[in-house]
């Protein structure tokens, strides 16, 4: 496909994911305690492991105006569609608005939020991954292009799952490197380093914004773009430069994306493109 114009920073947030996702996909013994929508005073909710996490449909009390308020269009054209995870009303925006392909992030909420068990996070990633590829991307792989989650509690089930998206068709991942189970120089993440290598998915590691605290797993700085992250007046601990280098080979994109700055999250704006 030949793009002329692409999002390369689109976003898919919780609460307009399929109510049903991670209820239809997870394990039953993690069903309970998984990511379900329930119905509390203050709306319809997002809870997993007993704590409420986000509201599920249109959030109300926001001091800015969405893009579909602006729009006049329905986010819920239909019960229960929400008009962001609903691949049939995506490409009806996207032919409208004139834009060959969206590079699609998926639920923060998911990705950043501290989960108590890693193993129901993984479970929940890994549920979320297969949805994005078998229900949303499939409609139209080549416009829209969804990135997956890998887990970052084990070196090993990062490398598995890398490689199940990649069998799956996914197109990139974001590996959050603040939540490293060790940092992401140490040896133990070299297999997942050359399996990236190996099937060729473009990679987002996201140096700021929900995950710019003071606990990231990453080397010191070591020059680079690293130091104070004007954006959000929170010091990464790695240079940019450093990290890229020690993971990445000459033809292997990645994008080290979020944080605001002017520019980063352009580096996805070809798909097909080469490394950046």
């Amino acid at each position: 496909m030949q793009y002329t114009l692409v999002s390369a920073d689109d976003h898919l947030d919780l609460n307009y994911t399929p109510v049903d996702l991670w209820q239809q996909r997870l394990p039953v013994r993690y069903r309970d305690i998984g990511p379900k929508v329930v119905e509390r005073p203050e709306g319809h909710m997002w809870m997993w492991e007993g704590e409420p996490r986000g509201r599920s449909g249109r959030r109300s009390g926001r001091l800015t105006v969405g893009a579909l308020e602006r729009a006049g269009v329905p986010d819920e054209p239909e019960p229960g569609v929400f008009r962001p995870s609903s691949p049939t009303y995506r490409l009806q925006d996207m032919d409208h608005d004139g834009v060959d392909a969206h590079v699609i992030y998926g639920p923060d909420a998911v990705l950043a939020l501290t989960f108590k068990d890693p193993e129901l996070k993984a479970a929940c990633l890994q549920a979320y991954n297969s949805w994005l590829a078998e229900e949303f991307c499939a409609a139209a792989p080549e416009r829209i292009i969804g990135l997956a989650f890998l887990p970052v509690h084990d070196p090993q089930a990062a490398t598995v799952e890398l490689y199940r998206v990649a069998e799956l068709g996914l197109r990139g991942t974001v590996f959050n490197v603040w939540e490293c189970a060790t940092p992401v120089y140490d040896a133990a993440w070299e297999p997942l380093w050359a399996a990236a290598h190996e099937t060729g998915l473009a990679h987002q590691l996201p140096h700021g914004g929900a995950w710019g605290h003071a606990t990231a797993r990453c080397p010191p700085r070591r020059g680079g773009s690293g130091g104070l992250d004007p954006a959000h007046g929170v010091r990464p601990t790695c240079g940019r430069d450093h990290l890229l280098g020690r993971v990445r080979a000459p033809s292997q994109p990645h994008h080290c994306g979020g944080g605001g700055r002017p520019g980063v999250d352009r580096l996805y704006a070809r798909p097909h493109g080469p490394g950046v």
